[in-house]
This record gives structure tokens, sequence and C-alpha cells, in this order.
């Protein structure tokens, strides 16, 4: 979910202090994840303004980064029943932390579903889904699902960069198409809610199975991309920065992650818009190819991309969610305060070929890269895997 970069606008409108926003302390250790400062300081913010709507909020998400959803969302129970929407967001943010997920898909339908899900049946539905590409590639594997209650017909409203890869949906009869004209009897619902309209258990939802989720990759593209690499051995693409171009390993660790990969067999594969002069040092010493930023100006060309590989290492992003539903091996680097959809019960069920590496406590700075470099498997190995 696109809960943490929608909060703070959103907070900042609610806070009435003198002082700017930006300039609050609590806040600044947040944005900063030192959470372990931020849940301090909010505790004894919330004491003193226990009916507080931004102290409150802040204290929520200052919680979530510690990981201790159970006191988040009991910090959000008093705003939650007057139907504050960004104390909605973390809460079901906090709801799939803990593996609840069928309880965060009612949360977010909360005024639109019906108590009886059946009462969909035979029935026009119209899917929000002008969330972030991270957050669609997650709940769509629960289109195919839509059989589950037989609607009459479906379409979904996106952001343009999902609309080639929400068109390859056979539940899909329209893609970006205006409410207005899609049925007037049509029931609006976020994409959120897909799980609760999903016949199946957490378990039954493994990328494996025969019916596995769509976005099924160009060949033809796919080929190209893996002619690029023929003759240099099993590839590895390597994605170490997020969107806001920051990266969890330091110029030491990332060539050390370098030498580990070639020491297993693979050929190191990147793409990222730019390098600094270390990286791009590492990068030649190396010998990485390159996969121009520009070749992957949607989403279909990043699948297409992560299909022509044989293993991944990433952060999180469309390239994580993409691996999982291409059942591509993948070793994510998570922060210590990561999102929910990367929770163990969910992880389990719809992401059993992604590997974490997440500290496991706050200020653990290389214990967790250690560990990465020891999970990653010889190339070989996965060459194995892939083949079965």
């Amino acid at each position: 979910m696109a809960v943490h970069s929608d909060i703070p606008q959103s907070i900042a409108q609610l806070y009435h202090t003198p002082q700017p926003f930006g300039a609050h302390p609590a806040w600044q250790h947040i944005q900063d994840k030192r959470s372990y400062e931020a849940v301090n300081v909010m505790a004894g913010l919330l004491e003193r303004h226990p009916t507080d709507e931004a102290t409150i909020l802040l204290a929520a998400l200052s919680l979530q980064h510690a990981r201790n959803y159970a006191t988040s969302r009991t910090v959000l129970a008093p705003i939650l029943k007057k139907d504050h929407s960004c104390a909605k967001e973390l809460y079901i943010e906090a709801l799939l932390s803990e593996g609840h997920w069928r309880e965060a898909a009612r949360l977010a339908g909360a005024g639109t579903l019906p108590a009886n899900i059946e009462e969909l049946s035979g029935k026009p539905l119209l899917f929000d889904a002008r969330r972030d590409v991270s957050t669609v590639l997650f709940y769509s594997r629960f289109f195919r699902d839509l059989k589950f209650i037989n609607p009459r017909s479906a379409g979904v409203i996106c952001q343009p960069e999902m609309v080639d890869m929400l068109r390859t949906i056979r539940q899909l009869t329209r893609v970006n198409i205006d409410i207005a004209v899609f049925d007037q009897d049509a029931i609006l619902l976020p994409i959120e809610t897909l799980p609760l309209l999903s016949g199946r258990s957490l378990s039954e939802l493994n990328p494996e199975r025969p019916d596995r989720p769509c976005f099924a990759p160009s060949r033809q593209r796919s080929a190209i991309n893996r002619a690029r690499f023929e003759g240099k051995g099993p590839t590895l693409g390597m994605n170490w920065r997020d969107a806001e171009g920051r990266s969890p390993l330091n110029p030491t660790q990332l060539e050390q992650l370098f030498a580990r990969a070639c020491q297993l067999g693979y050929h190191p594969v990147i793409t990222l818009p730019e390098l600094t002069p270390t990286e791009e040092a590492i990068c030649n010493r190396y010998q990485a190819s390159r996969t121009p930023w520009s070749d992957l100006n949607s989403t279909s060309r990043l699948r297409d991309w992560i299909a022509s590989l044989d293993s991944l290492i990433t952060v999180d992003g469309p390239q994580a969610h993409l691996a999982s539903i291409l059942s591509k091996p993948c070793h994510l680097l998570l922060d210590y305060s990561a999102s929910g959809r990367w929770s163990k019960p969910i992880r389990d069920a719809i992401h059993p070929h992604c590997t974490i590496h997440r500290p496991k406590v706050e200020r653990d700075e290389e214990q967790w890269f250690l560990s990465l470099l020891a999970d990653l498997p010889p190339a070989s190995k996965t060459m194995e895997m892939a083949a079965r």
C-alpha cells in the first residue's frame, strides 16, 4: 500500500502549531527511520495530547516503523471511528503487516461493500486502481478470482503506466474507462477490496498454481533482452536504489556484493537511471551488462526485462512484485520498517521465490548484509531450480 508517501501532507494539514510541521522533532525522526527515538518522543506527546489527531497519526506511524503494529492499531482506534482517511490507511497497513488481509480488505471497502459479498454477483464492478505501481501489482493477482462472485462485467481505473499490463487480464472487460460511461449501475470499489472477493484462502494464492496470475511476459521482448547477455552465463539483475534514489548498500557493501555474485557464477546486469562515479567503477570492474533505463519506460517492459533474467536482487518496488508474479528467484533488500506487503504470512503464500533480507533489530547495519552474502545461492543451483 502507498501509505507513507501520502501521509506527510495530510498530517501537516492537521497539525496546528506555529512551527513548520517539517521541523517537528518526532516527524524528523520518523522521516529518518529512527523509530527507536520517534516512538519515545511520540509516547510523551501522546500522553500530553491524547486527542490531538496529528499526534495520534504521528504516534501510529512511528510505531509501525518500529514494527509494533498491534499498538499502532490501538492508538488509531479513536479517530478511526470518525472515518478519518489517513487513520484508515495506516490501520489497513498495520492489518496487512500482521497478515489480516481479509480484514484489511473489508476496512478498505467500508461504505461500498455489502455485508454479504454474494450480493455483488451479477452486478457490474468498477475497481479504482489509481495507486502506485507496486500497490496495483500486489492486488492485481486477485483479479483472476472475480469468477468467485461472477460479476456481469468488471472494469478498472488506473494510472497510465499500468494500462498495458491490466489489459492482459481476461477478467477485465474495460481498462481506464470513465466512471460516467462504464455502467450506470456499476459499483465502484477500491482495488484493496479484491482479496475479500477471492474464494481462496491465503495458502491457495501460490503463484506456482496452474492458474497463476496474469501479466505473462512478451516472448519477443524477453528474447531480445536475453540475447544481450548470451554467452555470459546465468544473469543476476541488480537494483540497489529505491524511487527516491536511496540505497541500503554503502560502496564497500556494493563492491562485496558484486564480487560475491561473480564468485558464484553470475553475470551482473544492472539498470539504473544514473550511477555515481564509484558505482560506475565497480560495474566496470566486474564487467556488468547494462540495460538502458530508457528501454524500460513502461511497466510491461520492466516485466519483460525481469523475465529475461535468471535471478534478481532488488529493493522494494515494482521490480520485486513483478519478480514474484513471474516466479523469478528474488533477493529483496528491505529496511527495518518495510511495508506489510512483505509480512511473513503474505510473503510465504504469494512470494515463495522471494528471500527477504532486512535488519532484525534497529541500527543493524552489517548483519543483514552478511546474511545476504551467505544466502545467495550458486548460479548453478538457481538454474537447476528454474529447470524443474
